[in-house]
């Protein structure tokens, strides 16, 4: 044969010669090549996924953040990428790209509101090596709400491709009004679910999951869901100002979100006796004498009315 294959002991420098005996009945023939100086080295081509999210700017599209080594050696100059959603059996190929191509891209043919993403990019090395990335999953954010115990109830799937894993998870939320998501609390890697009374914070609730990675600058955000509380109104029919601190106080059960209600208190003869814009519960009835008052109360949300009596006892 004129074609022979070696397994090098190790990098570094080598040399090969190449030695030619026959031996027949007839005679002898012998004969040694030229050195040939030979450096093995390993190649150096890595690929690796940074971060895998749900876009920020989008929440129906998932940006995935990648690099690669300086020079690297790739067959073809070709680079691939998959993706599979969660439950599927087989890979989908996403997309192929160049050394010189961007490292980040937007995956928008996806529905990550429903579930979970698995993305991997892989190359061959001019060694045909078969050079991949670790698999990196995208968090799916699911959640509740309990009206009657104003309960938030969030649960999420753990980020997976970091090489050191999730140092934290972070909850962010908006609330009615607000222009933009809010830190709210921080909980510990292991951690994938959350429940909180913390329904009457707003009317409008909107929760986003963020991870952190242990070890590194990169993060991952989670798909936002949205949930709706009523936070009914509930107004007594009697307050005890006798300064025990108990039940001192007109106090309307959940009023300070209704900001802006008017809310507007009379005698028996239609007299207003006491009158609130924004009624922060801190009316005690002042010089008042014990007996029922009649009110109004305006909710500046809904417009909703409510009237009735109130009995201040002393």
């Amino acid at each position: 044969t004129n074609e022979i294959q070696i397994d090098w002991n190790g990098v570094g420098h080598h040399s090969l010669v190449i030695k030619e005996e026959s031996v027949t009945l007839s005679d002898l023939c012998a004969g040694i090549s030229e050195s040939l100086l030979v450096e093995v080295f390993k190649d150096p081509t890595d690929i690796y996924i940074e971060q895998v999210s749900v876009d920020t700017a989008n929440n129906e599209f998932i940006k995935v953040v990648w690099g690669l080594t300086d020079k690297p050696t790739i067959k073809g100059d070709s680079i691939f990428a998959y993706k599979r959603e969660e439950d599927a059996s087989t890979d989908e190929l996403l997309r192929i790209f160049f050394p010189t191509s961007s490292k980040q891209f937007v995956d928008q043919m996806i529905n990550p509101m429903f579930f979970s993403y698995r993305y991997r990019i892989h190359l061959e090395n001019i060694c045909e090596e078969y050079v991949e990335t670790k698999k990196h999953h995208s968090i799916l954010l699911d959640g509740a709400s309990e009206e009657e115990r104003s309960l938030v109830i969030l649960s999420w799937s753990p980020y997976i491709g970091w090489k050191d894993g999730v140092t934290h998870y972070q909850i962010w939320r908006k609330l009615d009004g607000d222009k933009g998501f809010v830190f709210y609390v921080e909980l510990d890697s292991e951690e994938t679910t959350f429940e909180a009374p913390i329904g009457v914070d707003g009317f409008n609730h909107r929760y986003v999951i963020r991870a952190l990675e242990k070890n590194g600058n990169n993060e991952s955000w989670s798909n936002s869901i949205e949930m709706e509380f009523e936070n009914r109104v509930e107004i007594p029919n009697v307050f005890t100002p006798n300064g025990d601190l108990k039940n001192d106080s007109f106090a309307i059960k959940n009023a300070k979100l209704y900001e802006g209600s008017h809310l507007l208190v009379y005698n028996r003869q239609g007299k207003t006796v006491y009158q609130s814009v924004g009624y922060q519960n801190d009316w005690d009835g002042g010089n008042l004498s014990a007996g029922t008052y009649f009110y109004y109360l305006e909710l500046n949300r809904n417009k909703r009315v409510f009237r009735g009596a109130v009995t201040i006892l002393k």
